[in-house]
């Protein structure tokens, strides 16, 4: 029996001394009775001279009989170096329960410390960029958009004048310009805030068709240089006031119907809207799908151009994109705002002869009272 137990001893420490993690017994009162190869050579000192001393790691009152304690521990190892160490300790019992010991064993958590470490500085950094950045396009924006809105309003102004017919047409290509520049800033400030996070989506009532009439409203100019006049089909079913975001509802058709018809030259645009309607709650209320669909005969996108049409400044064509003074965000904002709130959107093109793009978006609305007869 004797010499079973110290097979088994000796099994156990062999095991022992072939770990890298650190590993000793210590009695109730904290004084060691055994450590491993590792832990002596991370303290650079002999086993004879630790066995007896008290643990470095925990504290007397921190021993527990009956709970595995972990413990973190900076220890200075016997090359100078800090190593930080996960300690765990377990009570070692006999037969009837007693508590003999203890044994705890060191994991050197360093490396996983500094990657901690890094990674939250970095995330720090990277918080402190975006601030930074959100700061600089917020002066720039504002020492941009104030001269661009003073030359569109002496432009507004010299239209309303008795100008000659090259005067007027100079006047207009000013304001054409200033329109696209303000653009420009528009769609770099919403992209940067799309990034950071800061786009808040609202849900309240507003008028649909209005909102649809004053974004067609709004490009017709566009339309008419171009000779088009779009036509907007909205079916019979599709609430007149709906819940959501008007904002975004707004900007995404006014960038897809503006890109529609800033590629077209020939044939026309049509805009689509439709919806699908679950029966409503017992507040009256029910789950209004909406689809909207804008159809152009315009340039169409290469089918090797389609895959990257929603990544951020990104045209199916540079050198129309030299042309149209486009940024190539546009459409990387639309597909962005809608999966925001809740949408998708999605393009079928064939190069020559125009585009579809498809935007389906999640709203609530009331359900509309009954007719009276």
């Amino acid at each position: 029996m004797a010499r079973s137990l110290q097979k088994v001893e000796a099994s156990y420490r062999g095991i022992v001394e072939d770990q890298v993690d650190l590993i000793c017994r210590y009695r109730p009162d904290g004084r060691l009775t055994f450590v491993n190869g590792s832990y002596a050579r991370a303290f650079g000192r002999k086993r004879s001279e630790l066995v007896g001393e008290l643990i470095p790691f925990m504290d007397a009152g921190q021993i527990s009989e009956n709970e595995i304690l972990q413990k973190e521990q900076n220890l200075t190892t016997a090359d100078g170096q800090i190593a930080c160490m996960l300690w765990a300790q377990r009570p070692i019992r006999d037969d009837r329960g007693n508590l003999l010991e203890y044994q705890a064993v060191g994991d050197d958590i360093t490396e996983r410390k500094n990657a901690e470490a890094a990674l939250l500085a970095a995330k720090e950094s990277a918080e402190a960029a975006d601030r930074a950045k959100g700061e600089f396009l917020a002066v720039v924006s504002h020492e941009i958009r104030t001269p661009i809105n003073g030359i569109m309003g002496f432009a507004d102004m010299l239209s309303g004048s008795e100008l000659s017919s090259e005067q007027r047409e100079q006047v207009s290509m000013i304001r054409t310009s200033g329109v696209a520049r303000s653009k420009l800033i528009n769609d770099i400030l919403d992209h940067s805030k799309i990034e950071a996070g800061k786009v808040e989506i609202e849900h309240s009532p507003y008028a649909l068709h209005k909102s649809i009439e004053e974004v067609t409203a709004l490009l017709e100019p566009d339309a008419r240089e171009n000779g088009l006049n779009p036509a907007t089909k909205i079916a019979t079913d599709v609430p007149v006031i709906v819940n959501g975001d008007e904002t975004r509802l707004r900007q995404i058709p006014t960038n897809l119907i503006g890109n529609a018809i800033k590629f077209t030259k020939d044939g026309g645009v049509t805009i689509e809207i439709s919806c699908n309607k679950s029966p409503p709650d017992n507040d009256g209320l029910c789950n209004i799908r909406l689809f909207f669909s804008i159809t152009d005969t315009g340039i169409g996108i290469p089918a090797d151009k389609i895959s990257q049409l929603f990544l951020p400044f990104s045209q199916a064509d540079t050198s129309m994109k030299r042309r149209r003074n486009g940024t190539g965000l546009g459409l990387a904002i639309c597909k962005r705002l809608c999966e925001l709130i809740g949408g998708t959107i999605s393009v079928e093109s064939s190069e020559g002869s125009g585009s579809v793009f498809r935007l389906l978006s999640r709203r609530t609305t009331k359900k509309a009272t009954p007719r009276l007869l």
